[in-house]
């Protein structure tokens, strides 16, 4: 008998393996599992985050990787998106990335209507668009401890810390119906009937308005349907399995017959058909009785485009085809076949376009240098004889640019709208060059012209006339000294103004020297005395080294001589002013005679006068457009005292 029951107890022991820290969980401590479509096991552990387990490792995700907080309390995958409630609020992992949103400790997740409900201590809340909101209740439960719910179809049930309660709908109750007391730990329905657990008074069934009390297993802390059976959890006493329908004993799991302790967390059946158990010192398997071998199924964990994840997108349920930049030609490819029990029995097979390659363990591939085009990945596993559906991903590498049709016809067209453009160019620069230097020869020759005119008017007639009557006036006299002087003066008047013609431009000094002679001839020959003054004001210039073209004051000194002075006076004087300032030579020549516009004498000589004026100053205005020309009269008490006639030119030196 003993022998029998110990042979029974080795025996039970053999079906469950037990995964702890050794086999590489972070911790022993396990609350809850679920799994993925794919077949990853996913672990809630109470201080180390999540771990998930492909059969081989297992890979933690903690809060060094994003997640809100390592104690986890559930888990729920909503579609493509992992819900995981903490102490801290709760986590939503999608594509590898974590959103975090804060609240108060959330320790289960439900889901009624495609709509998401928490539980914590303060209630139910609901969850929809990133955001937590708490529900009110009636007052006949607003501050109890809600521990489960279940929904009918109709109504939603409560299980309570005081009561099992029964109201119509969960965001707007108005209808409260209390259908026992007591502190009900959780609840779940089958056949149209509710199954609830009562901590301190076992497992009751509620159904045609009637209540039926099924086991009488105290401290129950949660109940769960696995296929047609109901695992009761009590609490530090393991579980008992009984079968739904008649509610009879199936077996218990506890340290005493199967398992080395009595504290089981969660209970859950994978897609094989495997039961894993979590417990506070590891992850329990229960063995299958049968071996069956299913078809497996293939996904990809990941695509890496030059060793960037594709995380913007859903790649398993990616039916387009993805577009790649020339650049962007090297592809790797992550695929798995999740098997639990037998991970090492799956081998996988892929091409690229053309034939598979051989079977292997091999789960990635990489692909360099891909030329430009469309492309197909597939893959396929099998285990044993039985194969999976082939998985497919798209995508198109675009050529480089300059290897593209529109390319090399727009650069075609383009290399000869820029001959095109070029030879335009340069011929309207010829154009322009030609026209320029048109332009410029006719400006030469049009000052060459002025400055003749200016030479030819430069020497009155008149003027030659009375200085040489002067020299013979002197000479018939005997004045030897004053003859002497004047032919002197008048040599060097010629000298000058020959030898400056001969130049553009010639110093301050010979100007003024020219101008000081030409002013002495007149004042010999004038009717009328005058007097002149010469003012500089040249800062730190010095006047032979600046630069003047020549002749440009003597029509106005000679116009100011003829005209400004009517009668016989010592006071008549005429003052010539240089001052350079702001980059210019301003001059003036100013009189203090009747003025210009009053006038009248000298009509003889008028024309002349008038041209060697208008002469010189085009000759100023073809200097620099910069230039600036002023013939004024100047008032004294309203009364005209003099005329000033100014001008500024670019100042120039030699240096």
């Amino acid at each position: 008998f003993f022998f029998w029951i110990y042979s029974t107890l080795i025996a039970q022991n053999s079906d469950f393996k037990l995964f702890t820290s050794s086999e590489g969980l972070p911790e022993n401590n396990i609350n809850t599992i679920v799994q993925d479509k794919f077949g990853y096991l996913y672990l809630g552990t109470s201080k180390s985050g999540i771990v998930r387990f492909g059969g081989k490792e297992f890979d933690v995700f903690d809060e060094k990787s994003g997640l809100i907080s390592n104690k986890i309390n559930d888990l729920f995958f909503k579609n493509d998106s992992l819900l995981i409630a903490t102490d801290k609020g709760i986590s939503i992992r999608k594509n590898n990335q974590f959103t975090n949103i804060n609240s108060d400790e959330i320790y289960k997740i439900l889901t009624f209507k495609n709509q998401y409900y928490f539980l914590s201590k303060k209630g139910v809340s609901k969850f929809k668009d990133y955001e937590i909101s708490a529900l009110r209740f009636p007052s006949e439960i607003e501050n109890q401890t809600i521990n489960d719910v279940a929904f009918d179809g109709k109504n939603y049930w409560l299980a309570t810390s005081k009561y099992l309660v029964k109201i119509d709908d969960l965001e707007n109750p108005k209808k409260l119906i209390k259908i026992a007391d007591g502190n009900f730990t959780s609840i779940l329905f089958y056949n149209n009937q509710l199954i609830a657990s009562n901590f301190s008074s076992g497992l009751f069934l509620f159904g045609d308005e009637k209540i039926k009390k099924i086991n009488s297993n105290l401290n129950i802390i949660k109940i769960k349907k696995i296929d047609n059976q109901l695992w009761i959890f009590i609490k530090n006493n393991g579980i008992e399995i009984l079968k739904l329908e008649e509610f009879s004993f199936v077996k218990r799991i506890n340290k005493y017959n199967s398992i080395k302790t009595n504290v089981l967390n969660d209970v859950f059946k994978d897609n094989q058909n495997t039961v894993w158990f979590s417990s506070h010192i590891g992850l329990y398997r229960q063995k299958k009785s049968e071996n069956t071998v299913k078809k497996p199924a293939i996904f990809l964990e990941n695509v890496e485009v030059v060793y960037q994840s594709l995380d913007s997108i859903n790649i398993n349920s990616y039916d387009k085809t993805l577009q790649l930049n020339p650049n962007q030609n090297h592809i790797s490819f992550s695929f798995k076949s999740v098997d639990l029990a037998e991970p090492n029995s799956i081998l996988y097979r892929y091409k690229l376009n053309d034939r598979f390659s051989p079977w292997s363990k091999n789960s990635d591939i990489n692909f360099a240098n891909l030329e430009a085009g469309k492309y197909t990945f597939y893959v396929q596993s099998k285990k044993g004889t039985e194969k999976s559906d082939a998985k497919k991903f798209s995508f198109f590498i675009d050529e480089p640019f300059y290897k593209k049709t529109i390319f090399l016809i727009s650069f075609f067209v383009g290399v000869l709208f820029l001959i095109l453009l070029i030879s335009l160019f340069n011929l309207r620069r010829l154009k322009q060059k030609s026209k320029t230097k048109v332009e410029k020869l006719e400006l030469q020759n049009h000052l060459i012209s002025l400055e003749q005119k200016a030479m030819q008017l430069q020497m009155n007639p008149h003027f030659i006339f009375n200085v040489l009557n002067g020299i013979k006036a002197y000479g018939v006299s005997g004045k030897t000294t004053e003859l002497s002087e004047t032919i002197a003066k008048f040599a060097s008047l010629l000298r000058g103004i020959l030898n400056n013609s001969k130049q553009e431009e010639i110093s301050l000094r010979n100007e003024i020297e020219t101008l000081k002679n030409y002013i002495e001839l007149e004042q010999q020959i004038s009717p009328f005395q005058f007097d002149y003054r010469i003012e500089k004001t040249l800062k730190n210039a010095d006047e032979e080294e600046i630069l003047i073209p020549p002749m440009l004051l003597q029509p106005f000194v000679e116009n100011a001589i003829q005209h400004a002075f009517n009668q016989q006076t010592n006071k008549n004087l005429i003052t010539i002013s240089f001052e350079n300032k702001n980059g210019f030579l301003y001059c003036a020549i100013q009189d203090n005679g009747i003025g210009i516009f009053r006038n009248q004498q000298g009509k003889l000589n008028k024309n002349h006068k008038s041209l060697a004026i208008e002469i010189t100053k085009e000759r100023i205005k073809n200097i620099t457009k910069y230039n600036m020309f002023a013939i004024e009269e100047i008032k004294e008490n309203d009364k005209i005292s003099g005329t000033k006639v100014s001008f500024k030119i670019p100042l120039k030196t030699d240096y």
